[in-house]
């Protein structure tokens, strides 16, 4: 009905679906200035922003096809404050913990610099994890992206002589949700690191409505840098929905007690409901995905 609210994907100027909570299903519709044309495929409903609107936002005359989708899995970024913090670890034990409650999940690398073949992070997270390679990193499917130098992704890609085809990352990552409940993707350096000359990463996290948990830790510098990481999420409308704090290298309690203290008191004053989780030693929180909602 006209006015009913529904939640958005919008289709990279081209299209857009919509969500129906008591259904639980998805419906898109392809919308090109009145000029029939074939409908756009599924995994395109991954590309721009998720919102709200009314059916009665259609302009007359541009509702050309309509078909129904249903969406299995979600996606959960896990970012850091900067490069070398722990997000690959912390990615890693996440999914280690989450396979031994029975979950389906996956690990996913948005864009990997510095090597070559299969991503070393993804690696790694197979190694935290306990399996192995599985076949979706081999068909590429866990890092669209790796690229020889070690620099921020557009410069190694534009090294490489080519971009970052951002479609081809969501397309990635739908394929993975049609086959895991959990997608967790690991970003890349902070969130403010580039993934093309006009793109961030951070806007990329929210242009595909991501939830995130942010990597930090009491090492120096971090205050600041979590912080800026806070307001970056802010600006953006991101949901911060944990941090993760790794104690990975020696400090002082008085330290380690006051940061995670001012930590905490900026999620609160930012308005965000969002734990503090431990990772110590390379041990997580007993209580850790109960408390980060996984």
């Amino acid at each position: 009905p006209g006015g009913a609210e529904r939640t958005r994907i919008q289709l990279a100027g081209s299209g857009a679906a919509s969500y129906t909570p008591n259904r639980g299903q998805w419906h898109w519709a392809t919308l090109v200035d009145q000029k029939p044309v074939p409908a756009l495929h599924p995994p395109l409903l991954a590309t721009l922003f998720i919102g709200k609107w009314s059916l009665t936002d259609l302009s007359p005359g541009l509702l050309l096809h309509e078909k129904e989708i249903v969406m299995k899995g979600s996606v959960i970024v896990i970012a850091g404050i900067d490069t070398g913090i722990g997000k690959t670890f912390a990615t890693g034990l996440l999914a280690r913990a989450l396979l031994q409650n029975g979950k389906n999940v996956i690990t996913q690398k948005i864009v990997q610099t510095g090597c070559e073949g299969v991503s070393e992070d993804i690696v790694e997270h197979r190694r935290l994890m306990g399996t192995g390679l599985l076949e979706v990193d081999r068909e590429g499917l866990t890092c669209p992206y790796v690229f020889r130098y070690p620099a921020s992704p557009h410069l190694s890609a534009r090294l490489d002589g080519t971009e970052i085809d951002l479609m081809r990352i969501r397309r990635c990552t739908l394929a993975l949700q049609k086959r895991y409940e959990l997608i967790l993707l690991e970003g890349v350096g902070g969130l403010l690191v580039p993934l093309a000359d006009e793109l961030l990463f951070a806007d990329y996290v929210r242009d595909a409505g991501y939830g995130l948990l942010l990597v930090t830790s009491p090492r120096l510098g971090s205050i600041n840098h979590t912080l800026l990481s806070i307001e970056a999420c802010v600006k953006r409308g991101i949901v911060l929905r944990g941090i993760i704090y790794n104690s990975f290298q020696p400090a002082a309690k008085l330290i380690v007690d006051d940061t995670r203290y001012l930590i905490q008191r900026a999620l609160h004053n930012a308005g965000y409901c969002a734990p503090v989780v431990n990772l110590y030693d390379g041990i997580l929180d007993a209580d850790a995905i109960d408390r980060l909602s996984l």
